[in-house]
């Protein structure tokens, strides 16, 4: 199912920023379109646009980058992004990969979370490099540990 919500084009400078390793991670959310007005039967239109980005830096390795990502997406009740992990394999190689997180709370309305839910394919696919899609709905299921054991099982 389609939701009809679109992705902000000012969305692509920063996906492409992403997938030339300049940044280490983005986070999108939902937003309520300009001069969008709700009737009785129809919501407010909305839009997906950049909430927050990184860029690489001297403290960018895997933990550390993954708790401001983690950290900063749990502060909207619904979001997405995609945060750059690296991981070591039962072999010894050090593998990358590029999870795409769909992130809704409590605090969601359920509207809100189905609004998200039939979206979020909308921004996955905008990100070409984007990996295994991982669904959160608790600060437990962001926590490294838990996220490095589902990337790895994930192709």
């Amino acid at each position: 199912m389609n939701s009809g919500v679109k992705v902000c084009s000012s969305c692509d400078e920063d996906i492409g920023n992403l997938e030339k390793r300049k940044l280490e991670y983005v986070i999108f959310k939902l937003v309520d379109m300009e001069g969008s007005t709700a009737t009785k039967y129809k919501k407010v239109a909305q839009k997906i646009v950049v909430l927050s980005t990184s860029p690489f830096g001297e403290d960018s390795t895997t933990p550390a980058a993954w708790a401001r990502f983690s950290e900063k997406i749990q502060e909207e009740p619904v979001a997405f992004g995609c945060c750059y992990f690296t991981y070591q394999t039962l072999d010894g190689r050090s593998e990358e990969k590029l999870p795409f997180v769909h992130w809704s709370n409590e605090k969601a309305t359920v509207s809100e979370k189905m609004i998200a839910s039939s979206s979020k394919k909308s921004i996955q696919r905008r990100i070409k490099s984007c990996g295994p899609a991982i669904q959160a709905d608790n600060k437990d299921e962001l926590k490294y540990e838990e996220v490095m054991d589902t990337v790895k099982k994930l192709k």
